[in-house]
């Protein structure tokens, strides 16, 4: 029997390239909670971790509604994600991350 190197776990090795999306309200008062949380991740070495108001497409039509515009955005960019985080935040409208949270159960299992 070969010995195992219990010492570098080989998922750390993904950490830079792993596309992490964190989702969650966009209030101003909690909206620097989801930045916090994306630079600790990017500080950890997850390199590549987003806010859905990182990506600047896909671009708003000339008569969409802007929530159904934001919701668009989520739809295009969740099943990018290899991980999608929802932050649920007490004393906030967490409706936009419930849409979500909702969209990915519903049509990207796989994600779940």
């Amino acid at each position: 029997m070969s010995a195992v190197d219990w010492t570098a776990p080989e998922y750390l090795k993904a950490k830079p390239k792993m596309r992490i999306l964190i989702l969650g309200s966009y209030e101003c008062s909690v909206k620097t909670d989801l930045r916090r949380i994306k630079n600790f991740l990017i500080d950890k070495g997850y390199n590549q971790t987003r806010l859905i108001e990182d990506f600047t497409n896909p671009v708003i039509g000339p008569t969409e509604e802007m929530a159904t515009y934001n919701k668009r955005k989520s739809e295009y960019w969740l099943p990018k994600a290899d991980v999608a985080i929802f932050i649920f935040l007490e004393k906030v409208n967490n409706d936009g991350v419930e849409y979500e949270f909702k969209h990915v159960a519903a049509h990207h299992s796989d994600m779940m």
